[in-house]
């Protein structure tokens, strides 16, 4: 297993300090997720992957088992470094973390049988990302494109508060709401994946839902310093005001 974090662009610092908390309370995939896209996709032990705006591994790690070699990618090098020793602990030796992101596709990373980004695409110059992969992906090769349903989506009176904090505290050009794609070009896109999808060299789209449940612990952030620690403040102020209920519905993927 290779981490290699230089050279390469460095975090934007959006998501810094943040990788020990992802990789332990991130919601993970669902298990019949990645059984279908071992069976789907003829995963044999062959192949290469690479996982785009990686974060901790979340995809690539599952997936690794199943090709040569995996290719995680991200902007943040904490998440690299937190997604390399979750690889470790769970005895992977074929992959590689690479300091970087989209816009430094498509680079010297060679081809690959799959791509996926995780909950990552929306964050990108999906055109720029889109034209950059057909060049990287192999013949009959395809992207996978993992979201998971809004649990913030304000349709109720503590998912409202949890927005107003987010619309506080982030940069105006990554607020909050859906859909969230082209959050970082000069100007926001609100098409939909599906119609990006579809005037790209990827047209060919096939959509899968899975529903499952999640069991959740809740608890106010603990106490933080620097930049992050208004934030902290006023989470644990909508906790105290806005308590989520005991149930929510099925998350989907």
């Amino acid at each position: 297993m290779t981490l290699n974090t230089s050279p390469g662009p460095t975090g934007s610092g959006l998501f810094e300090g943040t990788a020990w908390h992802y990789a332990r309370y991130r919601p993970t995939y669902p298990k019949p997720f990645f059984d279908d896209l071992v069976e789907r996709f003829h995963l044999d032990g062959t192949g290469r992957l690479l996982d785009l705006g990686c974060g901790t591994g979340q995809l690539a790690i599952p997936l690794a088992a199943h090709v040569a070699e995996a290719v995680g990618m991200d902007p943040e090098p904490g998440m690299l470094v937190e997604a390399a020793r979750c690889a470790r602990a769970a005895g992977l030796t074929n992959v590689v973390w690479e300091h970087g992101g989209s816009a430094d596709l498509p680079g010297e990373l060679g081809q690959f049988r799959m791509v996926t980004m995780g909950r990552s695409f929306h964050w990108m110059d999906r055109e720029h990302v889109l034209a950059a992969l057909d060049g990287v992906v192999e013949d009959n090769g395809v992207i996978v494109l993992a979201n998971d349903s809004c649990l913030v989506r304000p349709t109720t009176a503590w998912q409202k508060v949890v927005e107003d904090v987010q619309c506080r505290y982030l940069p105006a050009e990554l607020a909050p709401g859906e859909p969230l794609p082209g959050r970082l070009g000069s100007a926001v896109d609100h098409r939909t994946h599906e119609q990006v999808l579809a005037n790209s060299p990827f047209a060919q789209v096939d959509r899968s839902v899975y529903e499952f449940d999640r069991t959740w612990t809740i608890r106010p952030p603990p106490p933080r310093s620097g930049s992050t620690a208004p934030i902290c403040a006023a989470w644990k102020s909508w906790y105290a005001a806005s308590p989520p209920p005991a149930r929510w519905p099925p998350n989907s993927v």
